[in-house]
């Protein structure tokens, strides 16, 4: 069921537009391009425990805080946990991330 929600972002009221997603809830079946340019997708996790961390990019303040808070959140998980970082990055730029930044 689509919802709209209204929240304020630096004092301006915005509003989302969409279903929530509910801790828990199987997620939809996407696909998207890794960093080796070949296909993936969550259907290649069935059965598996997936956390997905999703950004727009990561040479933003915000963006870049939220993924080095996710990646010392996800250092403490366990080893049979597939962990999915998902953005609009290019895997060109995303290849490039690990070698000028703590993010990985």
């Amino acid at each position: 069921m689509m919802e709209n929600m209204k929240i304020t972002m630096h004092g301006n009221p915005l509003t989302l537009v969409g279903t929530p997603i509910k801790t828990g809830e199987t997620a939809p079946v996407f696909y998207g391009i890794n960093q080796q340019m070949q296909p993936v997708s969550l259907k290649e996790f069935a059965g598996k425990v997936v956390v997905i961390s999703s950004f727009p990019s990561i040479d933003t303040p915000v963006c870049s805080a939220q993924m080095h808070h996710f990646n010392k959140m996800a250092s403490e998980l366990s080893q049979d946990v597939v962990i999915l970082a998902i953005s609009f990055l290019s895997p060109f730029t995303a290849t490039v991330l690990p070698k000028v930044s703590t993010v990985s």
